[in-house]
C-alpha cells in the first residue's frame, strides 16, 4: 500500500510533483493544513481509496473527485463550509462534511 501523509505540515498549496513519482498512492492525507484549492494533478491518482482533507481552507470540492473511480472515503469535515458539487457516482464512496 502506497500512502502520503503531510497531515500538520503548515502546506498553503499541495506539492504536485509527488504525484508525478508516486502516481500509485492509495491514500493521501492532507489534514490539518491551510490548502485552498486542489491541484488537478491529485484527480489523477486512479488507486486513491482515501484522501483525508480534514481541518483546512478549502471552499469547494471540485467535481473531478468524481472521476476517482477506485475512492472509497474523502473526509472536507472542518473546512469552513465547503460545498461539494460532486456527481456521486461512486455508489461506495463516504463522504464527510
Amino acid at each position: 500500500m502506497s500512502v502520503l501523509d503531510l497531515q500538520h505540515s503548515n502546506l498553503t498549496c499541495v506539492p504536485t510533483d509527488i504525484f508525478k513519482t508516486e502516481p500509485n498512492l492509495e491514500e493521501v492525507y492532507l489534514d490539518a493544513n491551510q490548502i485552498r484549492e486542489l491541484p488537478r494533478a491529485l484527480f489523477g491518482l486512479q488507486s486513491l481509496h482515501i484522501l483525508g482533507l480534514s481541518d483546512n481552507e478549502l471552499t469547494i470540492l471540485p467535481s473531478a473527485v468524481a472521476n476517482l473511480a477506485n475512492l472509497r472515503e474523502v473526509d472536507i469535515s472542518k473546512n469552513g463550509g465547503c460545498r461539494a458539487f460532486v456527481v456521486l457516482k461512486l455508489r461506495s464512496c463516504c463522504y464527510r462534511f
